[in-house]
């Protein structure tokens, strides 16, 4: 037994062999000895069972899973070889470029060339500029005679004729040249090709060892995988992943989404499984870091040998990894379902070396605003995946914002979203509520999404003190983004600490928790204040990059903040109803005096200050310079004026 801080952790050790497997499983479906059919492992194995006690759900989990790496990094550190060259390829990988990877807006489409090309046109003509475009299921050179996309395989490296009657480089490059703001291009691909492996008729077969293996068929989602599939085999699989990822890099592509990787899991041979899962899965990351410094998006991936294998080591880049199934447009019980499935899975996902995808979604949608919520606290990245000229751009701008360089970025919290209700049931009857949070611990942001998932309207009390990173040492507003109303200011311990909700069916709203800076004025007594962010965002708050308040020797005070995007600025102020914008506000951006007509007090709630930073930005002509950030300072006075200032407006 060992021991981490506040957690009891056991570790159960058991021999698994054939005498075990046939005492516990006397009959199996597929008629092949259980301990084929049951371990990729050749030889007689160990099982390792862990178990942890702690102070809470999260303490318990997390021990858990730092044992559980730690002994799988023990039990294939043999591998020398893969994690060299991945250690190497891994010191190319530059920040920046994730960033961008990760923050700007996403669209996923699969569309033929003039199609496409016709989408991204109507988003920049509502000035949305895409920064990542995924080149959907459909680009591909496929043989179709088979019964089923299932049994289709993949002829050739080259895009479908027919759709791209130029081939893929000509499309990107067209992309690109029309499209400045775009910058990376990713395609699709199954991880063995196609849904169906590769055509035995087609080039890649020519070129490359192939083998055939049988698939286990099941039910999931009416997959009709019986039968054997064509995939490249063990000897050329390396080299058929540096050649294709040669091919799309010389296309002007430098992002892949790699799916169907579950597939490896339905082999029925444990011998195809033992050799070739790991190859794929090493081969795949290797030729990613080489070509397109990580960035990829690992899909349909929640099988155990590659979670284990690949997404709990730490000693390689982290990945953009689905975090659940797909996004069914066309499903209505899916929605709720979906970002349920979405909160829970990240309680698990959260402690993997992976940065969890929730999958794209519509804007135009009768569940829209409850997924763009739900994408927005995830932590994860936001593709959108809009009919071509169908968007919906209130949403769109709730979800994204301009930078003064003129790029789209989203409002990534800095913790992963995950439920906060870790035993509760789908069927509960209960809002769903998401956790998460931004900023350096004790100084920043808790966020709390709630979802009603059910079939009837529903209403709760909830604890300010359970929204995560709360802490009863300070004192909070909580502002909801859906009514745009602010609470008075609120000690979590107290008994009014609650926070009533009331959704109907299909509801959801974002309840955010500013801690708030106290201030003592001679003539108006205590006053609070706190930097609400981007008002009209989602996430507004992980728009803050810096911020600070503090008093001046004149009686006044001053938020410094600083920006990750244009939009409306809120600033909470306990006694804004005693104040006057014209005489007791000044409002800087980058060191300049803003229009005084972009400062007003807000109509929906009498004691938030509103700065239009982004109307102030144009109709100053301000430039970005340096810097991607915008700089502001709002001055404000807590003293009630004396007779020589109620005539004279503030300064610095």
């Amino acid at each position: 037994m060992s021991q981490t801080p506040n957690t009891d952790l056991w570790t159960v050790e058991g021999d698994i062999g054939p005498a075990s497997e046939k005492s516990a499983y006397a009959d199996v479906e597929l008629g092949t000895p259980w301990g084929e059919y049951l371990r990729d492992n050749a030889a007689e194995s160990t099982g390792l069972v862990l178990a942890a006690v702690g102070d809470s759900f999260e303490s318990s989990l997390a021990a858990v899973m730092y044992h559980a790496r730690d002994v799988v990094f023990a039990s294939t550190g043999s591998n020398i070889e893969s994690s060299n060259e991945s250690q190497a390829l891994d010191d190319d990988v530059k920040p920046q470029w994730l960033e961008e990877w990760y923050d700007g807006l996403g669209y996923c489409q699969d569309l033929a060339e003039e199609k496409l090309l016709g989408a991204i046109d109507a988003l920049e003509d509502q000035n949305v500029h895409i920064s990542s475009l995924i080149i959907d299921d459909n680009w591909q050179d496929i043989d179709d005679s088979g019964k089923s996309q299932f049994h289709y395989g993949w002829n050739s490296f080259e895009a479908q004729p027919k759709a791209f009657p130029s081939g893929l480089k000509d499309t990107v490059s067209r992309i690109r040249a029309k499209h400045s703001s775009i910058k990376h291009v990713a395609v699709w691909h199954a991880l063995l090709g196609y849904w169906g492996g590769i055509s035995p008729k087609g080039q890649l077969a020519q070129t490359y060892k192939t083998i055939d293996i049988v698939r286990e068929n099941t039910p999931k989602r009416d997959m009709d995988l019986e039968g054997p599939m064509t995939v490249v085999a063990k000897e050329d699989v390396r080299k058929f992943y540096n050649d294709f990822y040669h091919f799309l890099s010389t296309c002007g592509i430098d992002a892949v989404k790699t799916d169907v990787q579950f597939m490896l899991d339905t082999w029925t041979s444990a011998k195809d499984r033992r050799e070739l899962t790991t190859t794929y899965l090493d081969a795949w990351m290797i030729s990613t870091l080489r070509y397109f410094s990580s960035r990829a998006i690992s899909c349909m991936s929640q099988a155990p040998q590659v979670l284990f294998h690949q997404q709990l080591p730490r000693n390689r880049p982290p990945l953009l990894v689905r975090n659940s199934d797909d996004f069914f447009p066309h499903v209505p019980a899916s929605h709720p379902w979906h970002i349920w499935a979405n909160a829970h899975n990240s309680l698990f996902t959260q402690h993997l070396n992976v940065l969890p995808d929730w999958d794209m979604f519509q804007t135009v949608h009768e569940y829209s605003g409850f997924h763009a919520a739900a994408r927005c606290l995830s932590g994860g990245p936001i593709y959108i995946t809009d009919t071509p000229g169908e968007y919906n751009f209130d949403i769109i701008n709730q979800i994204t914002g301009r930078t003064p360089r003129g790029n789209t970025v989203i409002f990534r919290p800095s913790v992963v979203g995950k439920s906060i209700d870790q035993y509760n049931d789908y069927h509960d009857d209960v809002l769903l509520k998401i956790g998460s949070y931004h900023g350096r611990a004790a100084t920043g942001t808790p966020l709390l999404g709630i979802f009603n998932v059910s079939q009837r309207p529903l209403r709760e009390l909830i604890p300010l003190s359970q929204l995560s990173g709360v802490l009863p040492s300070l004192k909070y507003v909580v502002r909801s983004h859906e009514t745009g109303s602010v609470t008075s200011v609120m000690v979590p311990d107290e008994d009014t600490a609650y926070l009533p909700v009331i959704l109907d069916i299909r509801g959801f709203d974002i309840l955010t928790a500013f801690p708030v800076a106290k201030f003592e004025s001679s003539t108006r007594g205590i006053l609070y204040t706190a930097n609400l962010g981007l008002i009209g965002k989602m996430t507004g708050a992980a728009a803050i990059t810096s911020n600070e308040f503090s008093s001046l020797p004149n009686g006044r005070v001053v938020l410094d903040t600083r920006l990750k995007a244009l939009g409306v600025l809120g600033l909470y102020i306990s006694n804004l109803l005693e104040l006057s914008i014209e005489r007791h506000f000044m409002v800087t951006i980058q060191g300049q005096p803003i229009p005084p007509h972009t400062v007003i007090k807000s109509t929906v709630d009498q004691q938030v200050l509103e700065v239009d930073v982004e109307t102030a930005w144009k109709e100053m002509g301000l430039e970005a310079g340096w810097s991607n950030e915008v700089e502001v300072k709002v001055y404000f006075s807590i003293e009630k004026d004396t007779e020589s200032s109620q005539n004279r407006d503030i300064k610095p």
